[in-house]
């Protein structure tokens, strides 16, 4: 039961769970659901003219160097005050 209250144990167990399933290759980023990235007005410009311009998500993530998950729920904020 130490996996429930020590993170390293955690990681450290998961990380061995999905190795063994997906193989040594894959690579395993941790981040916290209570950090918030604040986009630029350059990095907002720029996502909505790649998005009118047929780019997909994916793509525009990569190039803004942000998760692709990012780069989906600013687009729902954009779009719900019509920005997009």
């Amino acid at each position: 039961m130490e996996y429930k209250t020590c993170l390293r144990k955690n990681i450290q167990l998961k990380t061995h769970d999905i190795k063994g399933k997906f193989g040594d290759n894959i690579c395993i980023k941790l981040s916290s659901s209570g950090r918030r990235k604040v986009n630029s007005n350059t990095e907002i410009k720029t996502l909505i003219k790649l998005k009118k311009s047929g780019s997909t998500d994916k793509a525009i993530a990569q190039q803004l160097n942000q998760t692709y998950w990012s780069v989906v729920y600013k687009l729902r904020e954009l779009r719900k005050t019509e920005f997009l």
